[in-house]
Order: structure tokens, then C-alpha cells, then sequence
């Protein structure tokens, strides 16, 4: 629209993965020295993280490639699949997922332990700062991945030429192949991201709150697989708030066994109207939520079983549960149901940081 681009003449660009986990902006050298995490990218509010990261060592940086004076990088903390599991047996948690892990260890207060499980995938540098000129973006990526990758994790990409037709087919092969992939990396990513290379171009496109625009981000669809529907059982709040859980034959996301989701409330199992043994939609939702939906095919038109029926007493005290005024939600009203005992206890020791405490 503004005049910049012409639809025949040849363009480069970059396409890069879309690393998901936290977005880290750091003074670094041989190793971190200060760093901040992006929150609101609106208004650019940022908290401090150095107690975390500060020494985070570079070890695959040659000594000679790195000045005196710190360089401003950013980077995207994660935490890979094989670091999972061990994050999760020294947290004594039972994260699904990276993304989720990393999000509860930035808010965990004795973070700075765990710091050799996270992994810091560079993404772009200070250039004014750097200590000799990059020509494009191209420079940048090289330089990222010879100085500031640390658990040998560069940041992946593919450079491409060619006119506008010629690029939208390139950048669908990118796309679909790292749709493909998803399941044999050892990190977790949800789309890609596009940059043209011409740095007049770049210029002239600009940055708009925090964003690039001459960028694009090309986010995958969330994952969906289909299942059968095997019943409900109910949990209860500390509010005594009644959560139906929807069960259904096991699927498998990015690594992980689901075999329930949550129905989130009395309007929502109402809007299902499921029957034992139909087929469902679980979608990831996110990466991190299985979201269940019904599938409407002629296998669930003639399914023989009754649409399922909500409790009408807690499961827990068998006190008879009331409906919400809004109509949305129902609760057990007994204030010493051990049910919603047990739950406000656990979420004290989760509050307070103590470890081991779970409902069982």
C-alpha cells in the first residue's frame, strides 16, 4: 500500500522459527549480566530477572569476539523437552509442557538454581552497540549463533530469494515442514517468522509499539486429534465451585498422553451434550489446554446412550449442590466439605512454596 514493494521485483527474506517460551532481553559478554523480561509489549513494562540469569554463561563464545563493554541481546528462554523431565523431578511438578515450565520457573522464587535447565535461544542483538558493523540481518543471525547460543541451541533459519509468488511458496514449504517436524525437536515453537532482509525496506517499514513491521508472524493452527468420549468425573473448588472433567480415550500431544480435559462449567457440559462413546475433538489449545469440542458425524446422530447427566449432590459430602444465579456454574454450599478443605490446604502450601504437598 504505501509503495515500497513491487510484486515482480526479487526480495530476500529470512524465515526463522518461533521459539515459544519467554521473551529475555539481556546485557551480555562472556555470560549475562543484567537481563529483563518483556511483559505488556504495548508499553514495554519489563521485570528484572538478573537474579536468575546473572552469570549465564556463553561457553561456545570465542573470547576475542566479545569487547569490554556489554552488548544488548535478546533472547527467548525456554526449556527443552529433555530438560523437562529433570525440571520436573527436582521441582517434584508434573509440567506438560516446556512453555508452562518455563513460565512457573520465572515465577518460582528459588529460580536461580534450576538456571543450567534453561536454554537461551538468541535472537537479535543491540547493533548500534555491537562492536563492528552487520550489514543485514543475515550477519546478525551469524554472529547470534557463533557467540550467544548456549546449550547448543542456535537460532533456526532459512534465507530465501526470489519474487512474491516465488516467496509465498517457499514460505509455505518452511511452514509445512516445520509443522512436520514439531514432534522430533527437542523444543517447542508455534509458527514462524518472516523478516525481509533490505535494510531500506526494514527502515522504511519501521517499528510500531514494540513490533516490527517488517515481520510477519505465521502462526500454526493448533493441533486436533479425534477421540471417543468415556464420561465425566467431578472435581470441587475451594469456593465449592463443581468442575465437570471430561475423559476420553488417550491422544498424544507433542510428547504428552491426555486423557481428560476440563469442562470448565455447568453451561459449558450443558453445550456438549455428550453421550458415552462418541466422538469428540480434543484440540491444543495454546500448546498447553486440550480443548474438547463434539464432532457432529452420523456415528454420534445414532448413538443409542443417554446424553450424559450432571451430579446433583457433591461427590465428595454429598451435600445436594446448588445452581449459580447466573445459571453457568453449580457449587456445594456445605462450608465443611472436606473436599473443598482439602483444596484450600493445597493451595496454601502451593502459596507458601512448600513442596510435597499434593491431595492425595
Amino acid at each position: 500500500k504505501k509503495g515500497i514493494i513491487r510484486p515482480d521485483q526479487e526480495l530476500e527474506i529470512v524465515a526463522e522459527l518461533k521459539y515459544d517460551g519467554i521473551s529475555v532481553e539481556a546485557d551480555c559478554g562472556m555470560e549475562v549480566i543484567s537481563a529483563r523480561t518483556r511483559g505488556d509489549t504495548g508499553i514495554g513494562e519489563a521485570s528484572d530477572i538478573t537474579p536468575i540469569l546473572k552469570g549465564y554463561q556463553f561457553k561456545h563464545a570465542p573470547g576475542y569476539m566479545i569487547g569490554e563493554e556489554p552488548v544488548g541481546v535478546k533472547f527467548e528462554a525456554i526449556i527443552t523437552k529433555s530438560n523437562l523431565y529433570k525440571f520436573n523431578q527436582l521441582r517434584g511438578r508434573k509440567y506438560a509442557n516446556g512453555r508452562t515450565a518455563i513460565i512457573g520457573l520465572f515465577g518460582a522464587s528459588d529460580a536461580y538454581k534450576f538456571r543450567d535447565l534453561i536454554t537461551l535461544v538468541p535472537l537479535a542483538l543491540d547493533r548500534e552497540q555491537f562492536y563492528f558493523p552487520l550489514d543485514n540481518r543475515l550477519q546478525e543471525i551469524e554472529i547470534l549463533n557463533q557467540l550467544f547460543i548456549s546449550h547448543g541451541e542456535p537460532l533456526r533459519y532459512c534465507y530465501f530469494k526470489g519474487t512474491i509468488p516465488e516467496l509465498l511458496y517457499y514460505i509455505k514449504a518452511f511452514a509445512d515442514e516445520a509443522k512436520i517436524a514439531r514432534d522430533q525437536l527437542d523444543f517447542m515453537y508455534d509458527g514462524i517468522v518472516v523478516s525481509y532482509l533490505d535494510e531500506n525496506i526494514r527502515a522504511k517499514l519501521g517499528r510500531v509499539n514494540y513490533i516490527n513491521k517488517y515481520s510477519v508472524a505465521v502462526k500454526f493452527n493448533p493441533l486436533e486429534k479425534q477421540t471417543i468420549f468415556r464420561g465425566y468425573t467431578y472435581e470441587i473448588g475451594q469456593h465449592g465451585n463443581i468442575t465437570p472433567m471430561i475423559h476420553y480415550d488417550p491422544v498424544e500431544f507433542l510428547g504428552t498422553i491426555h486423557t481428560k480435559s476440563t469442562g470448565s462449567s455447568l453451561k459449558r457440559f450443558q453445550d456438549l451434550q455428550l453421550k458415552y462413546g462418541d466422538f469428540i475433538n480434543v484440540t491444543y489449545v495454546n500448546d498447553v489446554m486440550p480443548y474438547v469440542s463434539r464432532v457432529e458425524c452420523e456415528h454420534n446422530r445414532n448413538n443409542p446412550n443417554p446424553i450424559a447427566a450432571v451430579i446433583d449432590s457433591c461427590p465428595v459430602c454429598g451435600t445436594k449442590l446448588v445452581i449459580s444465579d447466573s445459571g453457568k456454574s453449580i457449587l456445594c454450599p456445605n462450608s465443611e466439605c472436606p473436599g473443598r478443605s482439602i483444596k484450600r490446604m493445597t493451595n496454601m502450601f502451593d502459596k507458601l512454596n512448600i513442596k510435597g504437598f499434593a491431595e492425595a
